[in-house]
């Protein structure tokens, strides 16, 4: 039981940290400059998709109007005013209505890539790349995506109506019991609940340029799906207490959408960054390691899973490598200490918390010197291929690779002028 408790606390931790590298990462993105951009646009957007709403709603009324009473019924539960009187006493009906609903389409894809945009932006912040997408592709995403997110949306909006709807007739028939109305609450929660994550999942997967595994996106949407949960909960609890809407009338009504909007916006954006932390936590940890010379030991506790897969150990008098070798790993001392030997002749050591080898591979030479453990030692050993991952990551550690360069290279050269003089 003992492993399975370390294994659960070592889960736990992983889990925490990977929550606390990403508010780190939000902040320093400034991703909430992008979330009120976002918010500000999906604002605008809410116009044309009324009025686009309003052409759907005259067509039917027109062409189908058995369905248009139970359209209007399912409306009813929303809001008491909305009737085919409101349409009327709005002249929105007839060709006026088309008029305004077409107007509205037209805007409202022009709104939705301005949203798509802010996004784009965040995600290009959040997920780095050096290469762009193409422009075919770029508007395809602009012009056709959002259109059909907001369709889900709208979908999800009268699938939650259509379960009251359903629960009424119901009643009606003398249908309804406990296990049946639980039953279709459950059902519906589901089903919000999976297309939901479905929306998420695939929005954390194809917008970004360099785009993450299907893991972690899945973990970045799941965590969006709590996270919404939790602040929807507590939300409605804070707008039930206040009533703000009911008490500034339109104008409250706006302040609260945009509100919403908002703190959305800023858990979806928050999530994506976790995203990216969970696809790229090696190198990430890695590089809080290789960024300060003493990590705490509740950092090298969380991570010791993941750093024993990089771990290497040399006993008193092993070398690690010898002078004039090709060979360009890099590396770390978790505990010991090596000696630094140049022409058979001990030059200076590296201990514990020190950077050594990145000389060969930012040179692309053969290895200046011999490094044999001093006592016995761990090391780290990267490939060049994650520490020049981990270099494009950490402007700390890049002036540290230099300070230690330069002050390496002093002491060298002054343990060799002691040893000519010496001579």
């Amino acid at each position: 039981m003992s492993g399975f408790y370390r294994t659960l606390e070592r889960h736990v931790l992983s889990f925490f940290q990977r929550l606390t590298l990403s508010y780190s990462y939000y902040i320093s993105n400034e991703l909430r400059n992008h979330a009120a951009a976002a918010a500000y646009y999906m604002l605008l957007s809410l116009i044309p998709l009324v009025l686009f709403l309003f052409y759907i709603f005259d067509t039917f009324l027109s062409k189908y109007p058995n369905f248009s009473e139970e359209l209007f019924y399912l409306l009813y539960t929303f809001n008491e005013n909305i009737s085919p009187k409101m349409f009327r006493d709005l002249g929105i009906s007839g060709s006026a209505g088309s008029a305004l609903g077409i107007l509205g389409l037209l805007n409202l894809v022009w709104s939705s890539r301005l949203i798509l945009v802010s996004i784009q932006r965040a995600f290009f912040v959040i997920f780095p790349s050096e290469n762009k997408r193409n422009f075919v592709m770029e508007n395809f995403i602009a012009f056709i995506i959002l259109p059909v997110v907001f369709a889900l949306v709208l979908l999800l909006a009268v699938f939650s109506g259509l379960k009251g709807l359903i629960i009424e007739y119901l009643t009606f028939f003398n249908m309804t019991g406990t296990l049946v109305v639980q039953g279709i609450s459950i059902a519906s929660s589901v089903v919000a609940v999976m297309m939901s994550f479905m929306l998420v999942f695939a929005s954390f997967k194809y917008i970004p340029v360099k785009k993450p595994d299907n893991k972690s996106a899945a973990k970045g949407a799941v965590l969006f799906i709590v996270l919404y949960g939790a602040v929807k909960f507590a939300a409605f609890g804070m707008f039930h207490l206040f009533s703000v809407s009911t008490a500034y009338g339109i104008v409250g009504s706006v302040i609260v959408i945009l509100v919403w909007a908002y703190f959305v916006f800023m858990i979806y954006l928050y999530c994506a960054q976790f995203v990216f932390v969970c696809y790229r936590a090696d190198i990430l940890i890695l590089n809080k390691l290789f960024s300060y010379e003493k990590p705490s030991p509740m950092f090298m506790r969380m991570n010791s899973h993941l750093l024993s897969k990089f771990t290497r150990k040399l006993k008193e008098g092993e070398t690690l490598f010898h002078e004039g070798d090709k060979s360009y790993d890099v590396y770390y001392i978790k505990e010991g200490r090596m000696r630094i030997i140049i022409d058979g002749r001990l030059v200076g050591t590296v201990g514990e918390g020190e950077i050594f080898g990145e000389m060969a591979h930012i040179t692309q030479e053969a290895r200046s010197a011999t490094l044999q453990a001093d006592r016995d030692t761990e090391l780290l050993v990267l490939s060049p291929y994650e520490f020049d991952e981990i270099m494009k990551d950490s402007y700390v550690l890049s002036r540290r690779v230099m300070s230690t360069l330069c002050g390496r290279l002093k002491q060298t050269d002054a343990a060799l002028s002691r040893l000519n003089t010496e001579e």
